[in-house]
């Protein structure tokens, strides 16, 4: 954190539960929490009245950040552990996975390839379930509610979000929400990608849904792909799926939509409308079954797209 400094949250900022509170008197030598600062950041009575000083004469307000200016402390090694601290934090509260957040058959390049994209659900197991349950038998309950309360409501907006931007309209019901907030919150770890596969092939109702709900964020997927992975699952699910198709004289929509699903930046939210519209050109085109018909800017400008 060379350069700036080590930063803090400024003035009428609100920052993170967590964070070191080492100026003003009285209270001023714990955290906001409550924990003694020695028992949570590691510094000694001995070093908070140093902290204070070199605050106090070198930190100064930009843009309504503190900015500690740790680069400018005549004590470097202090200044270091300051700025280890405030890292740890940020580690704690963003999941960034490291070498020791992924089991060992991470390392093989085949199955690197089939758990693609699954590597930050893997941290999240170290980062963010351990440490919570830790907070809760160590009797921090306020705080892990708390946290666990703030990743549920993220988790709950993050659904929303893109539920909307895909164009579809955020199923409200509060079970539905509670499951999707669990489910984008990061509390499950890579439990979902092992559920998505049982609910897929579980037994249909009358409706013709499964008995077993899935998550939103797997419903684009085959159930194939959940177990092999997007470069497997998809290749795999192409092949079996339309090719099989094709050697009937079928073609439906979805082999169509099998097809578009290999194509680069197909998903992103921001041109996903342009590939749904072409995607819909190209079935009515062809004459698939379950295509529509519509003009390319109806596809393009309709507030649900259809495919």
């Amino acid at each position: 954190m060379q350069g700036d400094g080590a930063a803090a949250g400024g003035d009428g900022e609100a920052g993170d539960e967590r964070r070191v509170e080492i100026g003003g008197a009285g209270g001023g030598e714990r955290l906001a929490g409550g924990e003694p600062l020695v028992e949570q950041a590691g510094f000694d009575e001995e070093e908070l009245p140093i902290l204070r000083q070199m605050i106090a004469e070198h930190a100064e307000q930009t843009d309504g950040i503190t900015r500690l200016r740790t680069e400018l402390w005549p004590d470097q090694a202090l200044a270091k552990k300051v700025e280890d601290s405030i890292t740890k934090v940020a580690d704690e509260i963003i999941v960034t996975k490291g070498l020791g957040d992924l089991p060992r058959f991470m390392d093989n390049e085949l199955l690197k390839t089939m758990l693609q994209f699954r590597s930050f659900a893997m941290a999240s197991v170290n980062r963010t379930m351990i440490p919570l349950a830790q907070g809760a038998v160590n009797g921090d309950l306020a705080r892990t509610a708390q946290g666990v309360g703030s990743m549920l409501t993220l988790g709950m907006l993050v659904y929303y979000a893109k539920e909307k931007a895909a164009g579809r309209e955020p199923d409200l019901d509060p079970k539905r929400l509670v499951a999707e907030a669990f489910n984008w919150s990061g509390l499950m770890g890579f439990f979902p990608d092992l559920w998505d596969p049982i609910a897929a092939y579980s037994p249909e109702d009358e409706d013709g849904e499964n008995i077993l709900p899935r998550f939103s964020r797997f419903k684009s997927r085959s159930p194939m792909e959940s177990i092999l992975g997007p470069t497997f699952g998809t290749g795999i699910d192409t092949v079996l799926g339309s090719l099989g198709g094709f050697a009937d004289g079928k073609l439906e929509q979805k082999d169509v939509e099998r097809f578009r699903r290999l194509l680069p930046a197909q998903n992103l939210f921001y041109i996903r409308r342009l590939f749904n519209a072409i995607e819909g050109e190209v079935g009515e085109a062809l004459g698939a079954e379950g295509s529509t018909t519509q003009d390319f800017t109806d596809r393009i400008t309709e507030e649900t797209p259809t495919r």
